[in-house]
């Protein structure tokens, strides 16, 4: 499988396809499995039908994260009705009553976007303003993927053997 360097990848788990789309590329979506071109009405159809959608992209690119807010309001549409939650790779996951905490300001309008960013990234900007306005016009609550920066330092200097075993899920090998 060949991903494109500066692409946004959305993996519709469960389903064995693969879209990409980017503005260079014209804001084409297509469907590697069959190498296809195919239509945002398809690619929401695809994620209707699937349990998870991951999406990887090219950090602080905002023409991709243009596209991502787009992806996630084809997503959003395609689960009318439904709780949804967004897992997000920028927050840590040991941090999730904080996170929780500060999100949940910004959903009852006691802080922003820009807030929020500033306070879990420790910087701000519009660049990841579209998937996270998204999720705040539809209320979705977010989940923190990784670690902190301290967290995952040693492993990134070391290997997974540095990582505190408290942080290792049970039952992983």
């Amino acid at each position: 499988m060949s991903i494109l360097r500066y692409g946004l990848v959305v993996f519709v788990v469960g389903l064995g396809q693969i879209a990409c789309a980017t503005t260079s590329w014209n804001n084409r979506i297509v469907e590697t499995a069959g190498a296809l071109e195919i239509s945002a009405a398809q690619l929401q159809a695809s994620m209707s039908a699937a349990k998870y959608v991951v999406v990887g992209e090219k950090h602080y690119t905002p023409s991709v994260q243009a596209v991502e807010g787009q992806l996630m309001q084809l997503w959003v549409a395609s689960r009318a009705g439904q709780k949804l939650g967004f897992g997000w790779e920028f927050l840590a996951h040991t941090e999730q009553s904080k996170n929780f905490a500060l999100w949940q300001e910004v959903i009852n309008g006691k802080s922003t976007v820009d807030d929020f960013l500033k306070a879990t990234q420790g910087k701000s900007g519009p660049v990841y303003s579209p998937v996270l306005n998204v999720a705040l016009q539809n209320k979705i609550e977010l989940f923190g993927l990784n670690l902190t920066r301290a967290q995952k330092g040693p492993v990134a200097k070391s290997g997974i053997g540095a990582l505190d075993p408290v942080l290792i899920p049970n039952g992983y090998q």
